[in-house]
């Protein structure tokens, strides 16, 4: 591996400057959260599959907490690629913008939840900036999302 952002860093200033999520605060916000499950009937997904090409680019979150923004716009952009068969790339910004979470952490599900109120908006229109900003409402050739579902895991 050669050298790169994190190679003149300690462990210590990595976690502190790129980990915002700790166990102790990840078992308070789950504290209570409901937890859906696919309906009865749904297809299960076949065991091997080749993602590659619904997959997103890979994208660098900076020193901004917002994994969580960049998962929840992935799942549902490889989902509707798809679907679809397009590839885009749906914007982090629009779910670090347009939700009550921040750059200090939040969860993939509540991006997932704004696409039902929101249409997603692709990146090159809606520019990852590494810092919560007000939220932006623009056109989106993308539908809003019907419904999303949280699936318990399962030892199947």
């Amino acid at each position: 591996m050669g050298l790169n952002q994190f190679a003149d860093m300690t462990a210590e200033e990595v976690a502190a400057k790129y980990l915002g999520v700790t166990e102790e605060n990840l078992m308070n916000d789950l504290d209570g959260a409901e937890y859906y499950v696919a309906p009865e009937g749904l297809q299960q997904a076949k065991r091997q599959a080749d993602w590659r090409s619904f997959s997103p680019k890979v994208l660098n979150q900076g020193s901004c907490g917002s994994c969580w923004a960049h998962a929840g716009a992935a799942t549902a952009e490889i989902t509707y690629n798809k679907m679809t068969g397009n590839r885009v790339t749906f914007s982090p910004q629009q779910g670090l913008d347009c939700t009550q979470w921040t750059c200090s952490g939040g969860w993939p599900q509540d991006v997932l939840y704004m696409y039902t109120t929101m249409a997603p908006i692709q990146l090159v229109y809606y520019p990852y900036e590494q810092k919560k900003n007000s939220c932006m409402i623009a056109p989106s050739s993308i539908p809003k999302a019907k419904s999303y579902y949280l699936l318990n895991q399962s030892k199947d």
